[in-house]
């Protein structure tokens, strides 16, 4: 069953909807090591750079299709401090799960267990309206769920979260590294940098660390599939 989340990802480019116990299990065993891995590396990067400036997130949104991933790996990686002084979240941890309702279960299960001596989070399975404010929003292959709705949904998706964002707020967006992956990224990106009214001073960490236009971004994702195509594009 696992095996068979792998070849429905490749053949349709985005994550499998799961809905019976057994499908998420197989969803999980598939999907939640890597995607622990990749969120953990990126927070880990980020906290070293926030702890050098001195920012804490007070409160964070995590939006996945896993059992709360975003949550479970920044927990881990800011386990060391039992006091909770420098806890990121410390005034609010909400975790969006869509991947349904067995998926909610497993969320409950793993951050229950995990955050018995910490802060709570709160797991929810639909995804707060912007009047909601954030510090931290912690995005894991949500900004594409059809590849022929680019980029249209991308465009959607990111003008609803980027006014939830608080004044020096952080946005993390995580895709697969694939042609797909970064061309999300790159329209995501793109718009970011486009969008004045909502702050007048990004600064972009990666892929690209400055203002101007991603050289490798082609704005379609056809090209790709072109035969005998062999085009270059960001994988980190």
């Amino acid at each position: 069953h696992m095996q068979h989340m792998y070849i429905k990802l490749r053949e349709n480019e985005m994550f499998p909807q799961v809905k019976t116990t057994l499908e998420t299990d197989s969803f999980i065993g598939a999907f939640f090591l890597r995607d622990y891995g990749a969120t953990y590396q990126v927070l880990n990067e980020l906290k070293r750079r926030l702890d050098e400036s001195g920012i804490i997130p007070q409160s964070v949104l995590e939006v996945s299709h896993s059992p709360g991933v975003g949550m479970i790996a920044m927990n881990d990686l800011l386990s060391v401090d039992k006091s909770g002084k420098n806890l990121w979240g410390k005034k609010r941890k909400d975790s969006v799960v869509l991947g349904g309702n067995e998926m909610v279960q497993r969320a409950k299960l793993l951050l229950t267990k995990q955050e018995e001596d910490n802060i709570k989070t709160r797991i929810i399975s639909s995804v707060p309206g912007t009047t909601q404010k954030y510090d931290l929003i912690i995005l894991n292959h949500q900004l594409l769920r059809d590849p022929k709705r680019y980029p249209y949904e991308i465009d959607s998706q990111i003008s609803h979260y980027l006014p939830m964002l608080n004044e020096q707020g952080i946005i993390v967006i995580l895709e697969r590294g694939t042609p797909t992956g970064a061309e999300t990224i790159g329209r995501a990106r793109e718009l970011i940098i486009r969008d004045n009214e909502v702050c007048q001073d990004w600064n972009i960490i990666a892929p690209c660390s400055h203002m101007g236009r991603d050289p490798l971004q082609l704005n379609n994702l056809n090209y790709y599939k072109m035969k005998g195509n062999k085009l270059k594009f960001i994988s980190l």
